[in-house]
């Protein structure tokens, strides 16, 4: 699947199921500096800017903007980013 398609597939995602008390949905992405490899996929695949690559190392710039849409997860050849309900 190409990448603009499984962003389109992402972001039509019902996400209306997974609220908190106050309806907003939190997802926490995390990178496995020891697994990660700085490719720049999950960056350039990220619809919300939430990831950035600074220097020798890939970082969670916006937290609070992640959709969960795991767009970053899917690309990810190494497997070093896990993204968390909160």
């Amino acid at each position: 699947m190409s990448r603009s398609m499984w962003l389109f597939f992402s972001l039509s995602r019902d996400y209306s199921q997974k609220t908190n008390l106050r309806g907003f949905v939190m997802f926490l992405p995390k990178i496995d500096e020891q697994k990660c490899k700085q490719c720049g996929e999950c960056v350039d695949v990220c619809p919300a800017d939430v990831l950035a690559i600074e220097g020798d190392t890939t970082v969670v710039t916006a937290p609070q903007e992640c959709l969960g849409c795991e767009s970053c997860i899917s690309v990810c050849p190494e497997d070093a980013i896990t993204v968390e309900e909160i």
